[in-house]
């Protein structure tokens, strides 16, 4: 995730304290909400305000360099270049450098990282406050890591505060869940992130920043990031090669899965078509608002050669597949099973 300044002005005082006094009741949150929206800013700003025992500026200076002793950071290598820079810094107190450098990187946070967390927030405050802890994304914690935390989740040492950030609370254990308070974080409007799109990317024009938006789901952090990366070019070849895939069959399939190893970007490319094949069903169904123009002739000639039961049924295993990959799958398997498959809705 690209790192973004310190003002997401979504990200208001308001819902900073509605978080803080949550404590007051629970020694618990979990903020529920999508992915790249800010989570991650606005916990910086509420761990900020819950350590600031000592003077604002020392609280705020020992959070930004990563050298609070009292704050801990749980993540894994995979979601670690997704959090906020605040939170960067201090999760590399649990977190090896040399899992950062691995080609694929693991999406789990592990039980004995868990194990590592409750003796540290077992121990008294370094500075005679509140300890708080965050994991995030709380549902990377594998089966054992999730029980490890649910039994300190129960036995809370005092002053222990833990905020779990989830990018998908279905994922997360019920026990966990029934043993926090929920506070969901709702996206920013879409007038809001164009403008503060508009105001990250002053070379783009307002369709461009819109397209960019639709692509990332809604989610201005991660469109930020795409239009940094400008991925709406790698877009137009995919749209191309589904073309291909349904118009030719199984005979361009080879290549075209050689080519899409060869990016390196399968959760890019299963989320697009994510959005892709979200897009075919609502224009075969009759609504066109909402499609980006850059492909807006693909959808219609795409949408005339498939039955809308092929479309349903090929979205949901897109569905099912991104919810599986863990990113240390055969990805030359899962994209040729993917162009198969859908070369199979297409007959």
């Amino acid at each position: 995730m690209v790192t973004v300044d310190n003002n997401l002005p979504w990200v208001t005082q308001t819902l900073v304290d509605e978080i803080v006094t949550a404590f007051n009741n629970a020694h618990a949150v979990l903020l529920t909400g999508p992915a790249a929206i800010g989570k991650s800013h606005l916990t910086t700003k509420v761990c900020l305000q819950l350590l600031k025992q000592l003077s604002s500026t020392q609280a705020d200076n020992l959070v930004y360099a990563g050298t609070h002793p009292d704050l801990h950071v749980l993540t894994s290598a995979y979601s670690y270049h997704q959090l906020d820079q605040c939170l960067q810094n201090s999760a590399m107190r649990y977190l090896d450098s040399e899992l950062l450098e691995k080609k694929r990187l693991s999406r789990q946070i592990s039980v004995d990282s868990i194990r590592s967390l409750v003796v540290s927030m077992s121990e008294s405050a370094a500075l005679a406050g509140n300890k708080v802890a965050v994991i995030c994304p709380a549902e990377s914690m594998n089966r054992n890591a999730a029980n490890a935390l649910l039994k300190f989740l129960e036995e809370p040492t005092d002053q222990t505060l833990i905020i779990l950030v989830s990018h998908d609370i279905s994922r997360l254990p019920a026990t966990i869940r029934s043993r926090c308070m929920k506070i969901d974080i709702v996206p920013p409007t879409s007038l809001a992130s164009v403008e503060w799109l508009m105001q990250q990317h002053a070379d783009k024009n307002e369709d461009q920043v819109i397209d960019a938006l639709h692509l990332a789901s809604n989610r201005p952090l991660l469109a930020h990031q795409y239009m940094l990366e400008d991925q709406q070019s790698i877009v137009d070849d995919l749209v191309k090669d589904v073309e291909e895939v349904i118009s030719k069959g199984s005979t361009s399939i080879v290549t075209i899965a050689r080519n899409w190893q060869k990016l390196k970007q399968t959760d890019f490319i299963l989320h697009w078509l994510c959005c892709f094949f979200s897009d075919l069903i609502r224009f075969k169904s009759g609504y066109a608002e909402h499609n980006n123009i850059h492909y807006r002739s693909g959808l219609s000639s795409i949408a005339e050669r498939l039955p809308i039961s092929n479309l349903f049924d090929f979205y949901d295993y897109l569905l099912d597949i991104t919810k599986r990959y863990d990113g240390v799958s055969d990805e030359a398997l899962l994209i040729e099973d993917m162009l198969l498959t859908l070369s199979a809705a297409s007959e």
